[in-house]
């Protein structure tokens, strides 16, 4: 880990009030049903433990990046300023980059791969792509961008237009167009690197909406593609409700409500989830063996965090603290992020290890700004008043100023 992550100091870090947060871990991997642990969050300073995680490092040669919004000293950007706005590059915490770039300031506008800053914009006439804020690409038409996947070195685009319809590009050249569709997904997706895209055995796939024509009710028809080509049309039954699609392994996986119940879909196989009730943040998710559902149960003023894979493993978080949570499955560990009813950042759980933040101090402002990644976790946090920002790796923090926020974290 590099040596510049240290453990925050105590001055920086108020105190948090006492608050019940209990979680309870539920795996039903098998018929037995058994807790795995009952714990309460630590009160008090709400710093890092004295002995933090120690999960395993980051391979050699790989650095922690950060990319963020900035503007000028005397702008109050919480108030809606945006003065002097432009983009930043970190790593290891050290500012590399700054770019005046006012017209992508979108984390969907901004990413950073391949040990580049790429940036996309448009006139309303031409779309363009940079890179490290140079001239990379360039198109006519007017697109926003909803995936963008670097692969064997070309880039592939997928862009919405305005009123509807869209077009797949690689290298800026169309592949395939519609005058009609609406693209299933968004380029600031926090688990899927390529947003609305995704590679599958090296094939790219997206998925599109078509509203059909109905007498009675709307009625919506997805259509997924691999490149140019439309591989299945998905019509759900009229009283269901398609929330997400992705392929993994040559099989096209969604999540659906049906029948008052919560499914998900391997081609054509349907198995019903465990979770009940009314859901939120449904979508699905990559783990290291393939695909699963996860969403958030509300339940009052407590919400139940769930995973479910598609091979039928369960595993669930009470969290009584009245906000929500956000869970992933990655590098053999599950972490999870819990948040409180303001959005701000409560605490997390890489594994076993359980680690408070000091209340209402920090804001993960945006889904990419949070990096599960060789069994750690690495967090870029927005001070939620001033500017004291703070890079978080594997259970160090270090402090970064700057007037503005991040807008994601990266590990090369």
């Amino acid at each position: 880990m590099p040596s510049q992550f240290a453990t925050l100091p105590a001055q920086n870090t108020p105190p948090m009030r006492k608050t019940l947060l209990v979680l309870l871990v539920v795996s039903l991997a098998t018929a037995c049903q058994h807790d795995l642990f009952s714990t309460h969050f630590r009160s008090g300073g709400g710093r890092p433990p004295k002995r933090p995680p120690s999960p395993e490092l980051l391979p050699e040669g790989m650095a922690v990046w950060a990319t963020a919004v900035s503007f000028h000293d005397t702008t109050d950007w919480r108030a809606g300023e945006t003065g002097g706005a432009g983009l930043l590059l970190f790593k290891n915490g050290v500012r590399v980059d700054s770019l005046p770039a006012k017209d992508c300031l979108q984390p969907a506008q901004h990413r950073f791969r391949e040990g580049y800053l790429w940036t996309n914009a448009t006139d309303g006439t031409h779309t363009f792509i940079r890179r490290d804020g140079e001239p990379w690409l360039s198109y006519e038409g007017e697109e926003t961008l909803s995936g963008f996947l670097i692969q064997n070195g070309r880039i592939h685009t997928l862009g919405q237009r305005p009123g509807g319809g869209f077009c797949y590009r690689i290298d800026g050249k169309a592949v395939y167009a519609s005058a009609r569709g609406l693209v299933l997904g968004s380029a600031d997706d926090p688990d899927w690197e390529g947003g609305a895209l995704t590679s599958d055995g090296g094939i790219v796939c997206y998925t599109v909406g078509l509203a059909q024509q109905s007498a009675d009710t709307p009625v919506w028809e997805y259509r997924l593609m691999r490149g140019n080509d439309i591989w299945k049309v998905i019509t759900p039954p009229a009283d269901a409700q398609l929330f997400d699609v992705r392929v993994c392994g040559g099989v096209c996986y969604r999540l659906e409500l049906r029948y008052d119940r919560y499914c998900l879909i391997g081609d054509e196989e349907v198995r019903v989830l465990q979770g009940r009730g009314e859901q939120g943040d449904l979508k699905l998710i990559p783990t290291d063996e393939g695909i699963a559902a996860t969403g958030n149960s509300l339940l009052g003023p407590a919400r139940m965090g769930w995973v479910e894979e598609a091979d039928g493993r369960y595993q669930q978080y009470l969290y009584l603290g009245g906000g929500k949570l956000r869970l992933s499955f990655r590098g053999g560990v599950l972490t999870i992020l819990l948040f409180t009813p303001e959005e701000t950042l409560s605490g997390v759980r890489i594994g076993s290890q359980l680690i408070s933040f000091p209340e209402g101090v920090y804001r993960l402002q945006y889904g990419r700004c949070a990096l599960p990644c060789n069994g750690t976790l690495a967090l870029a946090l927005t001070a939620t008043n001033g500017d004291r920002h703070c890079l978080w790796v594997a259970g160090t923090g270090q402090e970064v100023r700057f007037n503005g926020y991040f807008t994601g974290i990266y590990i090369e």
